[in-house]
């Protein structure tokens, strides 16, 4: 198979597993390890399939590889070990970004090596097709631009951890990372069903959760519901909601909707604790934010761009905070009655 990293081994066998209970044979022919370059000081060249397979009842191994670093990691996978994959657990920090904003990726993950040396879940860049190397940071190139939605949902096929936790490229971290609680949150979503744990408080309707006192459960009726904020997502809810949006802006409201019909709890932070993750917004409306210069001032980042302008004082946090503080009753209102319509629309249809 071209563009093969030299480091991957291939290995065929047969194996054969027979289900004492119903006489059934379940041959898995030629199943190819693909052993990662991580994995090659602890493998020797008589290792084989029964070291690294176990199989339960009738699982059965699909095929695999990976390309080389000149192309973008393909996985082809059917229930493959973890021990195949490229990081042992079930979380990945996926950052959704495109092309155009390329002159802010080695800001972000400066940062993000500050304020996160201890991340242990792998990290993928999803881009279009520009070339970028960062250590410990993967590339995951989608091709030509498509949606914001489709791009990502490419994105998250290449992916094969089961949760994500999405943070935007313009989400510039600016404290450090609570590393322990993200993957707490990460082992109680896994173990109960949730869709998805904003690490950030909600503004907005929120109820007490029962699991635990430091989070809080987001009701179906409630606007934004569906949230881009630093959140932990279940990838099967995640890729639904993908599936039926285009733009990041429908992932928020139509994506709303949409949570609806699932029986996942959504969650947020508790108001009263504070998140594990801190960042300042550094983009709005494709401008630098006033918050982003002072954070790269303070480290000392140097940043000037032809293609990004600065924020002007109208266009600030401050001053669209007073024109929401202004409309909250009415957009607040319209936006709860909306929600709420859509829900029972699609619980009739239910």
């Amino acid at each position: 198979m071209p563009g093969l990293h030299p480091l991957v081994h291939w290995k065929c066998q047969y194996a054969k597993l027979i289900r004492s209970s119903t006489g059934l044979m379940y041959c898995c022919l030629a199943v190819p390890l693909v052993y990662m370059p991580s994995d090659v000081d602890r493998m020797t060249s008589d290792s084989t399939l029964s070291d690294f397979v176990s199989f339960r009842k009738c699982d059965l191994v699909g095929s695999a590889w990976v390309a080389s670093p000149s192309t973008k990691q393909q996985y082809l996978h059917n229930e493959m070990p973890r021990s195949m994959v490229r990081d042992s657990g079930r979380l990945a920090i996926c950052v959704p970004s495109m092309d155009p904003n390329e002159e802010i990726w080695p800001i972000f993950f400066k940062l993000f090596a500050k304020y996160w040396p201890n991340c242990r879940p792998p990290v993928y860049l999803i881009n279009n097709s520009r070339s970028f190397s960062y250590p410990k940071v993967n590339v995951i190139s989608v091709g030509e631009e498509v949606s914001w939605s489709a791009n990502l949902l490419k994105g998250m096929e290449m992916i094969p951890e089961s949760q994500v936790l999405i943070v935007l490229d313009d989400y510039f971290l600016r404290s450090t990372v609570d590393s322990d609680r993200i993957d707490e949150f990460a082992d109680y979503m896994a173990s109960n069903d949730i869709g998805t744990i904003r690490l950030k408080s909600s503004r907005y309707r929120t109820q007490p959760h029962m699991g635990r006192s430091d989070l809080e459960e987001i009701p179906k009726g409630t606007a934004y519901r569906t949230s881009l904020q630093a959140s932990l997502w279940n990838k099967k809810t995640l890729e639904y909601l993908l599936k039926r949006v285009v733009t990041a802006w429908d992932f928020e409201t139509r994506g709303t909707s949409l949570s609806c019909k699932l029986q996942s709890k959504f969650l947020c932070l508790s108001r009263s604790r504070a998140s594990p993750i801190d960042y300042a917004n550094a983009l709005v409306k494709g401008r630098i934010t006033k918050d982003a210069i002072a954070l790269l001032e303070r480290e000392n980042i140097a940043f000037s761009s032809k293609t990004i302008p600065v924020q002007k004082w109208h266009q600030s946090d401050n001053f669209y905070r007073f024109r929401r503080l202004a409309n909250f009753p009415m957009d607040y209102g319209l936006s709860l009655l909306g929600t709420a319509k859509d829900c029972r629309s699609n619980e009739k249809k239910q």
